[in-house]
């Protein structure tokens, strides 16, 4: 889900399958500890979907190994859906499967033993896209991907404050009642506990990864 944040349509879906398969690749043989959950995912097909440009391909799981592919003739099993900014949250933003699934950023949707199956490698598998297109393709290539990336997160991050200082403005002209403004506040705490929780899980993650080094 990587080269999907250059100028899209200008890139062949084969291409685009090509470069995340191989990207993918080095994420998953430089990581130890996924043999188990890459053996559970043996056989298992994911239809991902990229919403805003309206893009389909699939991934899916063979001997340990990945394969990404522009069309799929037999069965799916879990069906990804997200726009490219989701995306970008995710691969290159350090952003928690989970969290991004409760704020319906990812939506997953399919057999829920494969779902399981496919957030626990998400869970276990280092998520750094940079090193591994640095690594199969070049500096330039990886800086230019991660780059737009970080441009769509930051766009999407202004339209968000954009529209919350909107609706507050609104709020204020047709007087809030005091209730509306003790929600707000619940709301707000409520974030903090996931953006805890997040981090808390970036934690746990990053303290795995150190131990699988020292193994």
């Amino acid at each position: 889900m990587s080269v999907m944040f250059l100028p899209i349509r200008l890139i062949p879906l084969s291409v685009q399958c090509i470069v995340l398969n191989t990207a993918l690749d080095l994420l998953l043989t430089r990581s130890n500890v996924l043999g188990d959950t890459l053996s559970a995912l043996d056989g298992v097909v994911i239809e991902v979907k990229v919403s805003d440009v309206n893009e389909v391909f699939f991934l899916g799981f063979k001997q340990q190994k990945a394969w990404v592919h522009p069309t799929h003739d037999s069965h799916v099993d879990v069906t990804l859906e997200a726009n490219t900014t989701g995306f970008a949250r995710l691969c290159f933003n350090g952003e928690d499967a989970d969290e991004l699934v409760l704020q319906k950023v990812l939506k997953l949707s399919g057999d829920s033993h494969a779902m399981l199956q496919f957030k626990a490698l998400f869970e276990k598998m280092d998520m750094n896209w940079f090193d591994s297109l640095k690594h199969a393709f070049g500096y330039r290539f990886a800086k230019r991907v991660r780059l737009a990336a970080y441009g769509l997160i930051e766009k999407d991050q202004q339209c968000q404050q954009q529209l919350k200082t909107w609706v507050q403005q609104k709020l204020l002209q047709q007087g809030t009642p005091n209730h509306q403004h003790f929600e707000a506040w619940v709301a707000g705490i409520e974030e903090l506990e996931r953006q805890k929780q997040q981090l808390t899980k970036r934690v746990q993650r990053a303290q795995r990864q150190l131990k699988s080094l020292k193994t």
